[in-house]
């Protein structure tokens, strides 16, 4: 059995300039409707109070900002309303959240069609007293938001009510300065201090506990029925253990994870002893359980920040700017241009569902962009090789089916029989079906 030596102490112990979009005063006979292709996921609204005759100044979560000057908004008699204005913004970065929102992002005008590359997109609208309102004659709304992509040939395009993109300008990009500092304190936080896995008593090493009077040093409760051995040698312990101790301090050192400082009071002088906390028996198996809890949470929070900073690159590195004279929904896109994409004949078919009938298919191409294809283009149905492809359909009950295109599987004008699996994933939000996307 370990020996251990008892020393007793006797005493108290985007940011681009850009022009103002115009306007389209033409009104469509039949109003264009946004609908979620999922039954109860959609990307939600957030909701921000001002009070119209004051304007004020939004930030947005994620480095973005809405500015709105002072009396911006007007009823639809073209009053200037008075009072609290609520406005309602919501944005769209990935695949995930702009299927979920339903929005249109095909491009089909003066003889120029495609399918668009989106950099952002967002939908704004504002409400007084719970009746919509818009933007005020001669008035604009600046609106700033963030983006993971770089390149400045993005054109910025404004919803029109047919449900077709109106083009207005192109927008170049800078810097998001708020992506900058939010990176910087998450990688900060990445530095947490790893847990230390317990020790257990080394017959070859001296063991060694100290006690005290705990109603006189209240402090070193913490410390009860722990023992210690002195760290790297034994430098000093001869002193201490012969010696009356009239008081012992304890702290954390700085240098060595797992190490304490005690000193130790002998005839009024200070003596230092470099220790670690050691186990025996039952304490052992306890401190270890404890040890396994604080490191799968230890685990879980590096985690939590790598994501973070896996999110903040994807999303944040850039700030677009831009003006606009009404609500609506309004994208910074760029047609694709996919001179080495793959084209098959394909046969769509959900597994199991043999009844089902695919009326449209997502593609997803590294989980970065998508394309909406319907019935009428199954048939050229195009992607680039090199890059991940994922199927998506959405099923009756918010449930998807998916199905990979496995790089060179496929040669040009092949017939291509897609069967699709059902994910046993129920999906409830935009961003589990982004989460779920990176998992496949």
């Amino acid at each position: 059995m370990k020996k251990v030596i008892m020393i007793s102490v006797s005493a108290s112990a985007f940011l681009a300039s850009c022009l103002k979009p115009s306007v389209d005063s033409q009104i469509a006979e039949e109003k264009f409707e946004i609908n979620s292709p999922f039954e109860n996921i959609d990307v939600a609204f957030s909701k921000y109070s001002i009070v119209n005759e004051k304007g004020g100044y939004v930030k947005l979560p994620d480095g973005g900002f809405i500015n709105i000057p002072k009396n911006a908004f007007e009823n639809n008699l073209g009053e200037i309303v008075k009072g609290g204005v609520v406005i309602e913004f919501r944005d769209f970065h990935n695949p995930a959240e702009i299927i979920a929102s339903g929005i249109p992002m095909s491009y089909d005008s003066a003889g120029v069609s495609g399918d668009f590359q989106s950099a952002g997109m967002y939908e704004i609208r504002a409400f007084h007293n719970g009746s919509e309102v818009d933007v005020a004659n001669g008035k604009s709304l600046e609106i700033g938001l963030v983006s993971s992509k770089p390149e400045h040939d993005y054109k910025f395009y404004d919803l029109k009510e047919d449900g077709q993109w109106n083009y207005n300008f192109n927008c170049k990009t800078k810097q998001n300065k708020v992506y900058q500092t939010e990176l910087k304190e998450v990688k900060k936080q990445l530095g947490l201090k790893k847990p230390v896995a317990p020790l257990k008593a080394d017959d070859s090493k001296l063991v060694f506990d100290f006690s005290f009077d705990e109603t006189k040093s209240p402090e070193l409760a913490a410390f009860k029925n722990i023992l210690w051995s002195p760290f790297e040698s034994n430098k000093n312990i001869d002193g201490i253990i012969k010696s009356d101790v009239k008081e012992v301090k304890v702290t954390k050192n700085d240098e060595y994870d797992g190490v304490y400082n005690l000193l130790f009071t002998i005839r009024g002088k200070e003596t230092l002893l470099l220790a670690q906390p050691v186990f025996m028996g039952s304490d052992y198996d306890k401190a270890s359980a404890q040890f396994e809890k604080k490191m799968k949470s230890y685990k879980n929070e590096i985690k939590i920040k790598q994501d973070e900073i896996n999110r903040l690159t994807s999303e944040q590195q850039f700030l677009r700017t831009s003006f606009i004279r009404g609500m609506g929904v309004y994208n910074y896109d760029r047609l694709m241009h996919n001179s080495d994409a793959i084209f098959v004949d394909a046969q769509f078919k959900v597994k199991n569902l043999e009844d089902f009938q695919v009326k449209r298919v997502y593609l997803v191409s590294d989980n970065e962009d998508v394309i909406y294809y319907d019935p009428s283009r199954f048939s050229k149905f195009g992607f680039v090789d090199t890059k991940k492809n994922i199927a998506l359909v959405v099923l009756p009950n918010d449930k998807v089916a998916t199905f990979e295109f496995k790089n060179n599987s496929y040669v040009n004008w092949q017939r291509a029989e897609v069967e699709l699996s059902i994910s046993s994933k129920k999906l409830k939000s935009p961003e589990e079906i982004h989460h779920f996307l990176q998992s496949i």
